[in-house]
């Protein structure tokens, strides 16, 4: 899966979790990109504007960082924690 097809399917995650993607901001550094070149990891940062919780997920190039995500979202940790 490339990343324009991962980023497609990190809309889906939200759309079928009832959350609205124009509340999420997906962040990536520059220089994980140009780790990525040089064969190394990444980072990439899921941000929920809503209540300003923000996680990070190790990026290879796989869409493996979706799976993590999509065990977030089940398992509520965008939400607030009081």
């Amino acid at each position: 899966m490339n990343l324009r097809e991962q980023v497609l399917q990190f809309r889906s995650l939200l759309e079928d979790n009832d959350l609205d993607v124009d509340e999420f901001e997906l962040n990536v550094n520059s220089d994980a990109f140009k780790e990525l070149l040089a064969g190394g990891g990444a980072s990439l940062e899921v941000h929920y504007l809503k209540n300003g919780i923000s996680i990070e997920y190790q990026y290879d190039g796989t869409s493996s960082w979706l799976e993590s995500l999509a065990d977030d979202l089940t398992n509520g940790k965008f939400q607030n924690q009081s």
